[in-house]
């Protein structure tokens, strides 16, 4: 099988640092979040300088700086979809960054997990393909214990109210069948999302700091797909939680 073609031993052919190299004063902490419109807007609101550039073929995704009272952050647009996604992480690991937060949405497998609460994914299923060129094949991944504690206790500190537990990491958002989704529900998990697992496996084989979280956002669990109201309006709250968590492993 090709997931079971991991390979630790050999050096890889493209390397992150053939395309990228350090930037004097980069900002160790990077906050990432899945909404390319949201993270513009608030670098042009805020006046925030361009200070680096995640390019590929769709173009520019620049690195903004933003100071945060005493905290020195990055803030750059993840790319939605495992593969881009870590390929934009491993740019910024080069550029200097050894701590991503990331965060955006997530479907629920459970009706009665309302809209917009802070979701942790503590295990992920891994149903996409990216994770398995960073760690040996195995049906789900686990969140460090230290990395759940840390964003436990920033959420907690700043009196966020979150919900913790496994997700379920695919590639193809129009291949949910209903089959799989009651095989996925049984199997214990809460979450969809198509980011987490890739997430998880990268930052241990780099041995990278990353704090991944949602907002719970589409339903899942009903006869027809629920897509609930609008998720921006659930950003603010995630974007303190972000903060949080930075104030926490600066």
């Amino acid at each position: 099988m090709l997931i079971d073609d991991f390979d630790s031993d050999s050096e890889e052919i493209l390397q992150p640092d053939q395309r990228n190299k350090p930037i004097a004063n980069f900002p160790k902490i990077i906050i990432a979040p899945f909404y390319g419109d949201m993270v513009q807007k608030f670098a042009i609101d805020n006046g925030l300088p361009i200070i680096g550039n995640s390019k590929s073929l769709n173009g520019s995704n620049y690195v903004y700086r933003y100071q945060f009272h005493d905290l020195r952050l990055g803030l750059i647009m993840a790319p939605v979809g495992a593969p881009q996604c870590i390929e934009t992480m491993e740019d910024l690991r080069i550029m200097g960054a050894t701590k991503f937060i990331t965060f955006g949405t997530c479907g629920v497998l459970d009706t009665t997990i309302g809209k917009g609460k802070i979701a942790i994914p503590s295990t992920a299923v891994r149903d996409e393909g990216t994770s398995y060129h960073y760690q040996p094949a195995s049906e789900t991944i686990q969140m460090p214990k230290k990395t759940l504690q840390i964003i436990q206790e920033a959420l907690n500190t700043a009196q966020i109210p979150y919900m913790e537990g496994k997700t379920w990491t695919t590639d193809a958002i129009y291949r949910e069948t209903k089959n799989i989704f009651q095989k996925r529900k049984r199997a214990g998990c809460s979450f969809v999302d198509i980011e987490a697992s890739a997430i998880l496996a990268w930052s241990k084989f780099r041995q990278i700091e990353a704090y991944p979280f949602f907002t719970t956002a589409d339903n899942l669990d009903s006869k027809m797909w629920e897509v609930r109201s609008d998720y921006r309006d659930d950003i603010p709250t995630a974007l303190k939680a972000a903060l949080a968590i930075a104030r926490l492993i600066n």
